[in-house]
């Protein structure tokens, strides 16, 4: 399960010219942007790394800023600034098509699986125009 945004801001128009008529929805970039993450490694019941992935399904280029992951509390456990992403990935640009992933591993203080399944992942984007957008990512169980 994955999760884009809450609210649709989907708007359809009918265009009738010279006895033709066609309708068409314009649909907001951050409605073509999903995210998830996924237990990539599980021993017994202890997470010792997680998969997350954002994806861009827009045809325009979308620049990931920052991301942010909370705990099942809701409370915030990490932030990987602008800075980070630039040093680990080069760029938070990602092309109409791709994803922007990575894992994390927990060395010490590994999570349950159980406490996984409740946390969320919080991407913070900007479309090309610069306007700025979230995506929530939610967790996948894996087979």
């Amino acid at each position: 399960m994955s999760f884009t945004t809450s609210k649709s801001t989907k708007q359809t128009y009918v265009v009738e010219t010279g006895g033709l008529e066609a309708s068409f929805s314009v649909v907001s970039v951050s409605e073509l942007t999903q995210a998830s993450f996924t237990s990539s490694i599980v021993i017994g019941q202890l997470v010792h790394q997680i998969s997350y992935e954002l994806t861009n399904d827009s045809n325009q280029v979308i620049t990931v800023t920052k991301f942010e992951y909370y705990g099942e509390d809701g409370s915030l456990r990490n932030t990987v600034t602008s800075e980070e992403i630039e040093d680990i990935w080069g760029t938070g640009d990602v092309n109409p098509g791709e994803s922007f992933s990575g894992t994390a591993d927990f060395r010490i203080g590994q999570p349950t699986t159980g406490e996984v399944e409740d946390w969320k992942y919080k991407f913070y984007c900007e479309d090309a125009s610069g306007s700025e957008f979230t995506v929530i990512g939610n967790y996948v169980e894996t087979l």
